[in-house]
């Protein structure tokens, strides 16, 4: 694959023998004996890879390094000088450098470098398009609203983009958002560079979780087998413990020893290791964080004063329900159509109880665009609930008659919904989120009309 090389040294002799070494058919060289030229021309042709000297009169390979990273961080950036010196390699490693060879060069162990370099490049380039990608879903714009809770989660978001990685505690029913605000917190930081990982206490058993989360040395044989657990593949990233109410006592001290130290000891080691995480845990309902508060180490309940915060169910936040589900239609919006919400639509909405919260909210406004005949959303093209459908004109619902046999129930659920659609099988076929072929099999398997 043809790659573009950016050299710059003001040895003109190392130049020259650094280009013939990497000319090839595939390979685009580009020579500077001028750092500040290399600089002033970078944006016009941005390189696949860049090499550069590090003692040089004009700016040193450290500055141009800098320049490098401000304008296209993915870069690969290759250091060379003649100086074997520890804290000059330990300096550039840090800023960023992929790699730092010492002159003399080897010609053959300086391609293989290039290429190692190059291929490192381009996997920095696909995890920060992924990175982009999550965070264009995990924003904090998307945490719309005007309830304290809607406010708060953008408040700690915000935090999370000046790298505040103080331990937090969601609390809510499914629905709510609690998972959707721990990954943009995530996303909005320092932390979106790495790892974004899950525990889930009610899952693992008390001995393996131990395990799981801190890590282990373990012998096997003759040796001893560093495993490392979920807090070491998360450094510098984010950790969630779901259902954390299920720790034992001796795991909640070890991890206040964590947020007071900054370290963990693994399971049968003795030295400490220093990890920095995003520790988020979650709990599936008020009720159960607040029977198990009692229960809870003292020590662990100190670690996370001041930064629990319980999400209420978006039926007791109505003043949210109307700017999310705009939010929602907001991200449909192309070139050629928008939607908006007609009266009754906004009425039906802040009206419905939204027992599934915001993951229902999202999926019935999703169906409402797709039964939508125009850019305004009626309270017609709006179904709600889950055994009960309320139309717009009246008071009618789908409903499931009592005694009816479970094999029967799909049946009938299709039937209504033909139904409601006056016979429009497309429409019927989007609302149940299934294909015309799929319905036509189930009509004609329960003998529908």
């Amino acid at each position: 694959m043809r790659k573009i090389i950016s050299i710059i040294d003001d040895d003109a002799v190392m130049l020259q023998f650094l280009g013939k070494i990497l000319q090839s058919d595939h390979n685009e060289i580009q020579l500077f004996s001028s750092p500040k030229q290399f600089v002033d021309t970078f944006q016009d042709c941005t390189p696949d890879i860049v090499i550069s000297d590090l003692l040089m009169p004009e700016m040193d390979g450290l500055d141009v390094l800098r320049h490098v990273k401000v304008l296209a961080s993915a870069v690969p950036f290759i250091m060379l000088t003649t100086e074997a010196k520890v804290q000059s390699a330990i300096q550039a490693m840090k800023e960023g450098v992929v790699d730092y060879i010492i002159k003399p060069i080897d010609t053959q162990e300086f391609r293989l470098r290039i290429e190692r370099a190059y291929e490192f490049g381009k996997l920095r380039q696909i995890l920060q398009t992924n990175i982009a990608s999550q965070q264009k879903i995990y924003t904090v714009a998307a945490l719309v609203g005007e309830s304290k809770a809607a406010k708060k989660a953008r408040e700690l978001a915000l935090a999370a983009q000046a790298a505040h990685l103080q331990p937090l505690w969601f609390i809510g029913e499914t629905g709510v958002g609690k998972t959707f605000l721990a990954k943009t917190i995530h996303y909005s930081g320092s932390t979106a560079f790495y790892n974004y990982l899950e525990a889930d206490c009610d899952k693992i058993s008390e001995e393996e979780l131990e395990r799981v989360l801190f890590g282990s040395t373990e012998r096997n044989g003759a040796c001893l087998v560093r495993k490392r657990g979920l807090f070491e593949q998360a450094d510098g990233g984010t950790l969630v413990l779901r259902n954390p109410e299920n720790l034992p006592d001796h795991m909640q001290k070890k991890i206040c020893t964590y947020v007071g130290t900054g370290k963990i000891t693994p399971v049968g080691a003795s030295a400490e290791v220093a990890v920095q995480v995003q520790l988020i845990c979650i709990s599936t309902s008020e009720e159960r964080y607040l029977t198990h508060l009692d229960s809870f180490d003292s020590d662990f309940l100190q670690c996370f004063e001041g930064r629990a915060h319980i999400i209420p169910p978006l039926r007791k936040r109505r003043e949210d329900i109307v700017p999310l589900a705009r939010y929602l239609l907001q991200l449909k919006v192309d070139t050629l159509f928008c939607y908006d919400l007609a009266e009754d639509a906004v009425a039906k909405l802040e009206k419905y109880n939204w027992y599934g919260n915001v993951s229902e909210l999202v999926l019935t406004v999703e169906r409402a665009m797709l039964l939508c005949q125009e850019s305004v959303i009626s309270a017609r093209d709006i179904i709600t609930g889950y055994s009960t459908w309320t139309t717009s004109e009246s008071d009618t619902m789908f409903q499931v008659p009592q005694g009816l046999h479970i094999k029967d129930v799909q049946g009938e659920y299709v039937r209504q919904t033909l139904e409601f659609f006056e016979g429009n099988l497309e429409k019927s076929a989007r609302s149940l989120g299934v294909s015309r072929k799929t319905l036509w099999e189930v009509r004609k398997k329960f003998n529908l009309p």
